[in-house]
């Protein structure tokens, strides 16, 4: 069926809780913040992978997130 105002109105308002419970928990949303480096940039993506924050950050926020998706969906 079509997505009605009601439906939409209740997703956006799980999707801001989500958001504002991900920013709690991770004190931002943005990866550059969260990671303290801009992955945009050559040698800050360099000093990511050294540091090895892919493996101990980004791998265990992934977890962190689905299983806090979990409660909004």
């Amino acid at each position: 069926g079509h997505c009605t105002r009601e439906r939409k109105q209740n997703l956006y308002s799980r999707r801001d809780a989500f958001m504002a419970a991900f920013a709690d928990s991770h004190g931002s949303l943005l990866c550059r913040e969260i990671l303290c480096h801009d992955l945009t940039i050559p040698a800050e993506r360099a000093l990511i992978v050294e540091k090895n924050l892919f493996t101990t950050v980004c791998a265990p926020l992934v977890c962190a997130t689905c299983n806090l998706l979990e409660e909004y969906l």
